[in-house]
């Protein structure tokens, strides 16, 4: 396995050592996104996909200091990501 694969299999997760309680709030667009990812990965809560998708950005971030660039590929078309990610 290249180091490159390596890298894209260690996604981080969030270490459980005390939990600290956070209060959104939300427009509806955000939030029916939020209901709609939260179907989609079949989450147990509305925390779990907030969970997940900021191991993913620290992940993506990570790799982005690292020199990586993030592009998205279909068949030939290929779409840079970094410029909408702050």
């Amino acid at each position: 396995m290249s180091k490159a694969q390596a890298a894209a299999r260690a996604v981080p997760t969030v270490t459980k050592v005390r939990k600290k309680r956070v209060q959104l709030v939300i427009g509806e667009p955000a939030y029916a996104l939020l209901e709609k990812m939260k179907s989609e990965i079949a989450a147990g809560s509305f925390s779990e996909v907030i969970k997940a998708a900021l191991s993913f950005y620290a992940w993506v971030r990570e790799r982005r200091s690292e020199g990586y660039s993030l592009v998205l590929i279909k068949g030939e078309e290929r779409i840079p990501v970094d410029s909408l990610l702050p």
